[in-house]
C-alpha cells in the first residue's frame, strides 16, 4: 500500500531549495539598496522614502513566503509521519489476519491434537486483543490526520482501509469461535467414547471376577449329581 499523503506532496523542498540558492541574491539588494538610500539622503529635496518602503517590502514578502515554506514542509513531514503510522499498523493487521486465518481453516479439517489447539485458540484470542486496539490506533491516527489537515470527511481510501481490516478481524473472530465448536464437539465425542470404553472395560472385568470365583470342581460333582438322580 503506497503512503496515502505521497500522493500529493507538493515540491516545497525545491522551493526551498531554491530560496536559498536567491539568499545571496537578496543580501545583495538589500546591502546595495542601503548603501543608494544613503546616497540619496545626500541629496537635497530627495524623496528617498518611497525607495525604503519598496525595499523594505520586498524583504517583508521574501520572509513571509519563507516562513510559508517552512510551516508547509512541518506540515507535510506530520502527515507524512501519520501516513507512514497507518501504512505499518494496517499491513501489521493484514498479516496476521492472513496467517491466522490460514492456521484456522487447516485447524478445522485436523483435529488432532486438541490441546495443543486449545492453547493456541486461547493465544490466538490475545493476538485478537492487540490487534483490535492497534486498529483503534490507527484510527486515531486517521482522526489526526483530519485534524492537520482541516478535513471533516476521512478519505475514501482510508475508510476502504479501516472496513478492510475490521471485516479481516471479523472473519478471524469467526473462525476462532467455529474452531471452538469443533473443539467442545471432538472433546465432547472423545469424553463419550473414553467413558463408553470404560464402561465395558469395567464389565468384562466383574464377569471375568466373576468366573474366577466359580469352584470348577463342585459344578462337576453337581453336574454328575443331576446324572445319577435321572437314572
Amino acid at each position: 500500500m503506497c503512503s496515502y499523503f505521497s500522493l500529493f506532496s507538493p515540491p516545497h523542498e525545491a522551493v526551498k531549495a531554491e530560496m536559498l540558492a536567491k539568499q545571496s541574491e537578496l543580501d545583495q539588494f538589500s546591502s546595495k539598496g542601503k548603501l543608494l538610500l544613503c546616497d540619496l539622503k545626500k541629496i537635497p529635496d530627495c524623496e528617498a522614502q518611497l525607495m525604503t518602503t519598496d525595499m523594505q517590502t520586498l524583504v517583508d514578502q521574501w520572509l513571509e513566503v519563507s516562513e510559508r515554506i517552512e510551516n508547509n514542509i512541518e506540515h507535510l513531514s506530520q502527515s507524512l509521519a501519520l501516513s507512514d503510522d497507518v501504512q505499518q499498523i494496517s499491513e501489521e493487521i493484514e498479516g496476521w489476519t492472513n496467517s491466522s486465518m490460514m492456521e484456522l481453516s487447516e485447524s478445522l479439517n485436523n483435529l488432532i491434537g486438541s490441546q495443543r489447539m486449545e492453547t493456541r485458540l486461547s493465544a490466538l484470542q490475545l493476538e485478537m486483543g492487540k490487534k483490535e486496539h492497534q486498529l483503534v490506533t490507527l484510527q486515531g491516527k486517521v482522526s489526526e490526520l483530519k485534524q492537520l489537515n482541516c478535513s471533516q470527511d476521512t478519505p475514501a481510501k482510508l475508510q476502504v482501509l479501516e472496513a478492510d481490516l475490521r471485516k479481516k478481524l471479523s472473519q478471524v473472530q469467526k473462525l476462532c469461535e467455529q474452531a471452538k465448536g469443533n473443539l467442545r464437539d471432538f472433546s465432547s465425542q472423545r469424553k463419550q467414547l473414553e467413558d463408553y470404553i470404560t464402561q465395558m472395560s469395567d464389565w468384562l472385568k466383574s464377569i471375568e471376577q466373576s468366573l474366577t470365583s466359580s469352584p470348577i470342581g463342585s459344578d462337576l460333582e453337581d453336574i454328575c449329581r443331576v446324572k445319577v438322580g435321572r437314572h
